[in-house]
Order: C-alpha cells, then sequence, then structure tokens
C-alpha cells in the first residue's frame, strides 16, 4: 500500500492499515509515516516535509481540552465516573458510557473531531 497523496490523501495524514489494530494489518520494513511533533498528526513520509513547512502547530482538540480542564472540578462534583461530550468550549451532555455519548456526538456533528472524556 503507498501513502500520500498517491492514495488520494491530500491531507499528506498517513492513513495506512499497519495504523490499525487489524489481524492482517501490514507491517514495514521502513517507516510509512513520522509524527508532526506540532500537531501530532502521523504524516505520510511522501508529505512530511511539505507539512512541517506548513504546520501551524495546532493539536487537535485542544481547544476542548483546554475547556475540559478548566471545568473538571466542578463537573466531578455532580458527574463523577459520566462521559462529558464537548466541541469547542460547549459542553453537549454527560453520558453514561463512551459508545453512546460518541454516537450523540457523530449524530449532531458528523464526521467531525469531538472529545469524549471521563469526569
Amino acid at each position: 500500500m503507498m501513502n500520500g497523496p498517491i492514495d488520494g490523501e491530500t491531507d499528506g495524514e498517513c492513513r495506512c492499515g499497519c495504523h490499525y489494530a487489524q489481524e492482517d494489518a501490514i507491517m514495514h520494513c521502513m517507516a510509512c509515516c513520522y509524527q508532526c511533533p506540532k500537531c501530532y498528526k502521523n504524516i505520510s513520509t511522501l508529505s512530511y516535509d511539505e507539512h512541517k513547512e506548513k504546520c501551524q502547530g495546532t493539536r487537535a482538540l485542544e481547544t476542548e481540552l483546554q475547556f475540559f480542564n478548566e471545568n473538571r472540578q466542578e463537573w466531578f462534583e455532580h458527574h463523577a465516573g459520566k462521559i462529558a461530550l464537548i466541541k469547542g468550549t460547549t459542553l453537549y451532555g454527560f453520558y453514561d458510557d463512551f459508545e453512546n455519548s460518541y454516537r450523540v456526538g457523530v449524530d449532531v456533528w458528523g464526521d467531525v473531531d469531538f472529545l469524549i472524556k471521563e469526569v
């Protein structure tokens, strides 16, 4: 399997089968990607140099994690053990398990990044 733009990956993020827990996963003798030290994404070796120059260094879910940490103590008093569902600086709700919170997040926002984290 090739990586990078050859596979139609215009953002350069590696989507190689070796990153997924599969019985028949591809194992490489050389790295298929490198982790960007700014955004922490796995970037295809074919796209890494270009990505490194353009990367703004924003970690995925940085805003959501900051919002969670700022409110965690307050939420812990009433929702300890529950799963918080967060997008941006909006708390959508608390859920009993990760599966339900994930399902709600996908229903509400679609296939985008959002945070689900235990309080």
